[in-house]
């Protein structure tokens, strides 16, 4: 499946905290749950069933294996300060 709009714009919306204009509604929920998990440590009832329903549980359970293997990955690089190299170009903007 692709993403229904220019992965840079969704990049770019989700960098500014928004949810990204014109996803489908499986998107949207994957958004709206991974960014739950993320910043809050934890989903709502409403949000796990919505990705459920699109995904069904092993499809959630999939998703939060993945969203805890980035964030290990991004714990073990930002302790290390490992910089993105000169030919690469960073997809968000540094967080405040």
């Amino acid at each position: 499946q692709t993403c229904a709009l220019p992965i840079s714009a969704a990049t770019a919306a989700i960098g500014r905290g928004e949810l990204p204009a014109g996803l489908a509604p499986d998107e949207a929920a994957l958004v709206t749950f991974v960014r739950q998990l993320v910043t809050d440590h934890r989903v709502d009832d409403e949000t796990f069933a919505a990705l459920q329903a699109h995904l069904g549980l092993r499809g959630v359970t999939d998703v939060v294996g993945a969203t805890g293997y980035f964030a290990f990955a991004a714990h073990v690089l930002n302790a290390f300060e490992v910089e993105v190299r000169e030919e690469q170009v960073p997809e968000l903007p540094p967080r405040a």
